[in-house]
Parts: C-alpha cells; structure tokens; sequence
C-alpha cells in the first residue's frame, strides 16, 4: 500500500486512512461523508465512530481538525487476510497504466502462461 493524493480517494461510503504532509498528524481512519443529515460540516473528511451496543449499533462523525493531502486503503483486518487473488489486484490497480501493460506483456494473453513463445494457441 502506498500513500495516493487525497483527490483521488473514493467518496463512496468507503472508510480509509487520511494523513497530512503539511501537519505532523498521526494519520487516521476516515471517510468522506457529503450528507448534511448525517452532519452539518458535511461535505467533508470525518473520522467515524463505530460501536455496538446493547441498544444497537452506533455511528458518529467526528470533522478531522486537519485538511488531508494523502489517502491509501486500510490493511485487512488480523484473521481477514485477502486471497493472493485479491491482494494480486489490489497492487495492480496501484500501477499506472503503463506498468501493468509492462508486466502484462511478460504473459501470454490467452492462457497466462509465463512460458515464451506460448503455444497455446498453436494448430496442430
């Protein structure tokens, strides 16, 4: 995972960690929250509380005291751990576009073999 500008982080629900490089500010868990309901400093970067309870569960926006400037995804929690698959696409989609087709070009497209030349395709 690396650090990416806050302009390109989701602001869909998804709860993420914000740093700043402009504050020495621990970073913390936040998300973009652009409902006034749920808050009257809406649109904005909040940090979420959540808790359960025996009356149910909770949830309570805190607004950040700073402005973010960078954002990544949060690691998975301990026991969760993603499937090779998952964590495989989670590096690719970091890379630009030229660095996936850079390591893609190292693969036949057809089966994925690394074999080159790959004869998959081959009529016999």
């Amino acid at each position: 995972m690396k650090w990416l500008l806050i302009e390109t982080a989701p602001k869909d629900g998804t709860v993420v960690i914000v740093g700043s490089d402009c504050h020495p500010v621990q970073p913390s868990t936040a998300i973009w929250v652009n409902d006034p309901a749920a808050s009257a400093c809406a649109p904005g970067w909040f940090i979420n509380y959540e808790s359960k309870t025996m009356l149910g569960d909770s949830v309570a926006f805190l607004p950040l005291d700073y402005e973010p400037t960078h954002w990544m995804q949060r690691p998975p929690l301990p026991g969760s751990e993603p499937s090779q698959h998952n964590q495989a696409k989670a590096i690719m989609d970091e890379m630009t576009d030229e660095e996936r087709l850079s390591l893609m070009q190292e693969y036949c497209v057809n089966c994925g073999t690394k074999h080159t030349p790959c004869y998959c395709t081959r009529d016999d």
